[in-house]
């Protein structure tokens, strides 16, 4: 049994920005960028990439399949069967999830959600049910038997969708926690995902900064405060509307 199985849900037939997981950074696509970056936690930890069964999405398999990156193909529109069924196929016992839409996500933060989820022994720790981090820096941590539990509880089809939605929704307040962030890194109005052309170009900035600097693995504090310093290039996405919003 797989301790921690991350999965990764990515696919190239994103509506406003298709194959954004693709994309290159100094010559690397973004969903090596994520991969290479979650490797740095130090968990015992398997990765995967759930992606579908779509025929456009053939050419992201043969990449992972060239770079021996774990992968699962499943449904498309059923994304929570979807990690669903690669949990089952890796036979994980504990997953955390993260989209192909965050290359910044940060490895540290991972370990410290990991490290709650652990000493509170609740089923289900995240930072972004209460949105407080930067958008781009989801991390969610639950048990498989609980995804299979809410799963059998789904009733709206937005939760078919939405992975962890029908748990949030009905598990106990008890059972999940919550991770706020520190006042220098409240910043929930800030995307620093990938849903369209502008946020590319500010995460490119992002990027390119730090490896001229030869800092490959860098986190959200010395993000934040890169961006405090150079506060003109947090407003290159700010027209971006994102999914929820009003």
């Amino acid at each position: 049994m797989v301790e921690y199985l991350t999965i990764i849900t990515a696919r190239t037939k994103s509506k406003r920005l298709p194959g954004k997981v693709l994309m290159k950074i100094k010559n690397i696509p973004i969903i090596k960028i994520i991969v290479d970056r979650i490797k740095k936690c130090k968990l015992k930890n398997k990765i995967v990439i759930a992606t579908t069964n779509l025929p456009s999405d053939d050419y992201l398999v043969n990449f992972l399949v060239q770079n021996k990156i774990n992968f699962f193909r499943g449904e498309e529109n059923n994304v929570t069967k979807r990690v669903l069924d690669a949990a089952k196929f890796y036979n994980a016992k504990n997953i955390i999830l993260i989209t192909g839409d965050c290359p910044l996500v940060d490895f540290k933060l991972i370990e410290k959600c990991a490290f709650i989820y652990e000493k509170s022994k609740v089923d289900f720790v995240t930072n972004a049910n209460i949105r407080s981090y930067p958008d781009g820096m989801d991390i969610q941590i639950f048990k498989y038997n609980s995804l299979i539990k809410f799963y059998k509880k789904i009733k709206r089809p937005e939760e078919f969708e939405h992975v962890t939605l029908s748990m949030r929704r009905r598990i106990s307040k008890n059972k999940i926690i919550n991770l706020i962030a520190e006042k220098k890194l409240f910043y929930p109005d800030l995307g620093l995902t990938l849903d369209e052309i502008d946020d590319f170009k500010l995460i490119k900035k992002i990027f390119e900064h730090f490896w001229r600097k030869k800092k490959r693995y860098f986190d959200i504090y010395q993000i934040m405060s890169f961006l405090k310093k150079n506060k003109k290039l947090m407003l290159i996405n700010t027209k971006v509307k994102r999914k929820g919003d009003n």
